[in-house]
């Protein structure tokens, strides 16, 4: 090889942007007992394949949430024809594993599993579904887990924070705000948890969320394990959706002796995904402390050292969307962070941002939404987010064209619309 013909390596490589991400569509077929099975194939890759079945109804949506987020667990404890622990072994056995989850309005479990086991697996789960054991065993340690996990909770500075900023954002009696002792837990009773789990399955059909490698053999055996679920294609399921009322509160503080730092909780009620200005806000909470070098952590943590860490981000539930801005730090220093936040929205609003900065927010958005299609797991992930919340058809799409058209002026001009003047909700916890 010549010299000439070398790489000269005193000369730095080009960078080029990355290019925004697109997301495939998915397929979806309607079995006879009414599921809807969507799916996405993600062609000549491991052949394992991930199920996760959703159910509308979830801890807002219950008359006693401590009950259903045990049932939630309950559900897939075994069989009347499977212990708990041959169903352990078995997906220990096959390299699976299965999760349960809960949220405000859905339940659902997911299966992860070689396609070579999907058969035994599937049929397994479904079995599971239709004829749960719910043994008292299996529920007594759930239970006292739970219990246990929300005796840890209480001790944190940031569960009393979080939890009364929900009581501001969504109103003190709203199922999203309720709060639950240890005590409350350790009283509940199996037949409450059985009544919950009825609730959260029961005879619903539920949509089933595929992704992996869905060969034709594949397909034929999900379809023919899930059409053996026992399901009413008339049956449905139930999210009752009542809109947060914000506090006219603006602060309550928790107040707790031996605390030695604070936690503190931002919030200003803004507009749901559904409205057009909904991207160009999360893009703005992004520049506000979305990422490391954001505003609040260059100025409040680096230069000032007032924080251990500080973020913002923007929520959007069904009942109502807000942007929320968390921090912990020295208790001494709890006002002055709440001060500083103050300043740097002010300058956000005011003064549009340089190129350099700009370019940094851009580039994190479109990282975001890189991970969200990177694996055919991430992009079910985002249809199944799509399901539970109700976002736009155009929901992708309207990201994307947000990053490419997102401007300094566009970021000032959201600032000083929804959060300068915008009533705030702040919720402190500590000595």
């Amino acid at each position: 090889m010549s010299r000439n013909s070398m790489t000269d390596r005193s000369i730095p490589p080009v960078i080029h942007d990355v290019p925004l991400p697109s997301i495939p569509d998915v397929s979806t077929i309607y079995l006879p007992n009414g599921i809807r099975l969507v799916m996405l194939d993600s062609g000549d890759t491991a052949d394992v394949t991930r199920m996760t079945f959703s159910w509308k109804g979830g801890r807002y949506d219950s008359p006693k949430a401590p009950a259903s987020e045990i049932a939630s667990k309950l559900i897939t404890a075994g069989s009347l024809d499977m212990s708990p622990h041959a169903f352990a072994d078995l997906l220990d056995y096959n390299g699976a594993w299965l999760s349960n989850e809960l949220s405000g309005h859905n339940n659902a479990i997911t299966l992860f599993s070689l396609n070579r086991s999907l058969d035994t697996l599937s049929g397994v789960l479904v079995d599971i579904i239709n004829r749960p054991l719910f043994p008292s065993r299996e529920f007594n340690t759930i239970k006292e887990k739970t219990a246990s996990q929300r005796a840890t909770q209480l001790k944190r500075v940031t569960t009393h924070a979080e939890e009364t900023d929900r009581e501001l954002s969504f109103g003190d009696t709203h199922p999203a705000a309720l709060r639950w002792s240890p005590e409350d837990i350790r009283a509940i009773v199996l037949d409450e948890v059985i009544t919950e789990s009825r609730r959260l399955s029961g005879r619903q059909a539920p949509t089933v969320f595929m992704a992996g490698r869905i060969t034709d053999d594949i397909l034929k055996t999900a379809t023919r394990r899930l059409s053996q679920l026992d399901c009413d294609p008339l049956e449905q399921g139930h999210a009752f959706i009542i809109p947060a009322t914000p506090s006219p509160s603006t602060h309550r503080h928790t107040q707790l002796p031996h605390s030695l730092q604070s936690a503190i909780r931002i919030t200003i009620p803004t507009v749901s995904r559904h409205s057009p200005y909904y991207e160009a806000i999360r893009l703005m909470t992004t520049a506000l402390g979305g990422y490391f070098g954001s505003r609040l952590m260059t100025s409040i943590r680096e230069e000032k050292g007032l924080t251990y860490g500080i973020s913002a981000a923007v929520y959007g539930y069904h009942e109502g969307a807000f942007i929320t801005i968390t921090s912990q730090c020295d208790n001494r220093y709890a006002d002055r962070v709440i001060e500083e936040v103050e300043r740097e929205i002010e300058k956000l609003s005011t003064i549009p941002m340089d190129s350099e900065e700009l370019h940094a927010v851009k580039q994190t958005a479109t990282g975001t939404m890189l991970t969200m299609s990177d694996t055919p797991f991430n992009i079910m992930d985002y249809y199944i987010v799509k399901h539970h919340m109700n976002t736009p058809d155009d929901y992708f799409k309207r990201q994307q064209h947000a990053i490419a058209t997102l401007s300094p002026e566009l970021i000032r001009d959201t600032a000083a619309r929804f959060l300068a003047d915008k009533p705030r909700l702040v919720s402190t916890a500590g000595s």
